[in-house]
């Protein structure tokens, strides 16, 4: 993972946002480790080399935004987000939705020697009308819908 890769947050305002969390890291070599911060919230992480160490930071983030809404700490990240992130369409988070529903696999197992992975929502067809979401699958004449 890169510091420029962007992730997608959602907010309790309901808001999706993308932001390139890592972006403004913060780098100190100290004794042969190698420090990386998040100024922006105090958080910092130690290791051997950058690659083991951003797993780690975006750990040290996740404990700190932990209590959730209305903690000051989860409350400096959902500013964070909201400055520096762009914010999703509905458009735009219904087809990343749409995106995730097509590419997930599913693991068969035929016989102990036969396994395949398949993508059995590729072939989707999903329609929505405000909050209503109908999937459709041709291939085997399956429908179905809700909220």
């Amino acid at each position: 993972m890169d510091r420029n890769h962007e992730f997608t947050v959602g907010l309790p305002d309901g808001g999706q946002y993308e932001v390139a969390l890592l972006s403004e890291v913060e780098t100190v070599s100290q004794n042969g480790s190698t420090v990386l911060r998040l100024p922006w919230i105090g958080v910092d992480a130690k290791g051997d080399s950058e690659e083991e160490v951003l797993p780690q930071l975006l750990g040290g983030l996740q404990e700190k935004i932990g209590a959730g809404p209305g903690s000051p700490d989860f409350e400096r990240f959902a500013e964070y987000v909201r400055s520096k992130g762009r914010r999703l369409s509905d458009e735009e988070v219904a087809g990343r939705e749409e995106k995730r529903f097509k590419s997930q696999t599913l693991r068969s197992i035929l016989t102990p020697d036969e396994h395949y992975e398949v993508q059995l929502f590729a072939d989707a067809e999903v329609d929505r009308a405000g909050d209503r979401v109908t999937v459709r699958l041709p291939w085997i004449d399956v429908e179905g819908s809700g909220a």
